[in-house]
């Protein structure tokens, strides 16, 4: 059976739009970028923007589905790494 592609998700009401979201989180064009900010991202700062676990939650989502199937997608692995953590710490 075929996975449904996930919706895209919202952004916190802060943002224009997804690219202006995209560089505030940090997660780059490739990978890379999205794994070293995995190491550096607070939930101070996730709080600040109005990242929500449900926001958070929905763009991870995205990301596994793209990284299993788009495995050519070259920030996908790494977004979904990265939201892993944003997700965790709005847990907390």
């Amino acid at each position: 059976m075929e996975r449904r592609r996930p919706k895209s998700p919202r952004i916190p009401a802060r943002f224009a739009n997804y690219r202006e979201f995209g560089e505030v989180i940090g997660w780059g064009t490739f990978d890379a970028a999205a794994l070293a900010r995995a190491q550096t991202v607070t939930r101070a700062e996730m709080l600040a923007i109005g990242m929500t676990v449900e926001i958070a939650t929905d763009w991870l989502q995205v990301y596994e589905y793209e990284a299993a199937f788009n495995p050519g997608n070259p920030g996908a692995r790494g977004r979904s790494e990265l939201m892993r953590p944003i997700v965790q710490l709005l847990k907390e």
